[in-house]
């Protein structure tokens, strides 16, 4: 398998969270100027995965290697100012492979 390195795959990102008018939560992550909804905060998490995976075009095989998370077990601070990070999780063979 040849090795793609994905020097542009952040490490930490930050995620701001708030409720819109309809009720659906909207995850933004301003650095990337990309948002996600979701309907309940339980879907945060795998919704901001699949919207990093997407904006940085991370093929299907690889998206299982990686998982962000947030840093603290919260739950999302809505409507605040202060934002919360989601840290990318690895292996040491993965972080290799994608943070060189």
């Amino acid at each position: 398998m040849k090795k793609m390195v994905l020097t542009q795959l952040p490490r930490r990102i930050e995620v701001h969270v708030k409720r819109g008018q309809s009720g659906v939560y909207i995850a933004e992550l301003p650095e990337l100027n990309i948002f996600t909804e979701c309907d309940s905060l339980e879907d945060i998490d795998p919704h901001v995965n699949d919207l990093i995976f997407t904006h940085f075009d991370i093929p299907k095989r690889l998206q299982n290697k990686i998982w962000y998370r947030p840093e603290k077990t919260v739950t999302p601070r809505i409507n605040q100012s202060d934002p919360y990070h989601f840290t990318a999780l690895t292996s040491p063979e993965t972080f290799n492979y994608f943070f060189q």
